[in-house]
């Protein structure tokens, strides 16, 4: 199957900011401003269809590799191999994909499941740990949203943001399958200065979010 014929998950861009407080940028989790709500109302449409129709939002769960035990976090380099093009060169700190028909089972068909389904797939995909006994879903914690209206991709996709939090023998366990993956390194959070112009937009966007939090500015 080719990538535009997939099935992707969608929700009306009306759905995710008609009650909510509309934002460019990144939210946070559990904060004072946006809740995604109306997502019983998801669909799956044919990917070729929706990625030039901003009136859906692809929703892609984003995560973000963080070594508590040694303070840093895994970067990548999206290789021109990448299914999405869009983003080729680009280095970024979150890892995902797209919500496939595949991840309603065998979880059921509620959003937060689909959510967590497809994000563990994804990450099994592309960096997974290869110690058995590590649960990636207790590990999830949810961060928050990214949302970004100035750009082609931007305009057509929804992130929904969770950091893995693992130490350092789980860090050293994990490997990397995908080829659009290169370049794939950890990194001090104080070396990112040095480096932010260099990210994929959603990358830059949550990354100072992320330092906050770590840093214990917001809870």
């Amino acid at each position: 199957m080719s990538k535009d014929d997939e099935k992707v998950m969608v929700l009306s861009s009306r759905v995710v900011f008609n009650y909510n407080k509309y934002f460019n940028g990144f939210s946070l989790y559990g904060g004072n401003g946006f809740r995604l709500t109306g997502t019983d109302s998801y669909q799956f449409l044919r990917r070729g269809d929706v990625e030039q129709d901003p009136s859906y939002k692809q929703i892609i769960p984003y995560v973000i590799y963080y070594n508590k035990e040694s303070d840093m976090i895994l970067t990548y380099t999206r290789s021109n191999n990448s299914g999405e093009q869009r983003l080729a060169s680009k280095l970024s700190i979150g890892f995902g994909g797209h919500i496939n028909e595949c991840d309603t089972k065998p979880d059921g068909d509620y959003f937060d499941n689909i959510v967590l389904t497809s994000l563990v797939r994804e990450m099994t995909e592309e960096a997974p740990v290869t110690d058995n006994d590590v649960s990636y879903r207790t590990r999830l914690v949810p961060f928050g949203y990214v949302n970004e209206d100035m750009s082609d991709v931007g305009r057509v996709h929804f992130g929904i943001v969770f950091v893995f939090v693992i130490d350092n023998h789980i860090a050293s366990s994990i490997r990397f399958l995908e080829d659009e993956i290169v370049a794939a390194k950890w990194m001090q959070r104080s070396e990112f200065n040095l480096i932010g112009r260099l990210f994929e937009t959603w990358s830059s966007l949550c990354f100072p979010a992320i330092q906050m939090y770590l840093n214990g500015v917001i809870e």
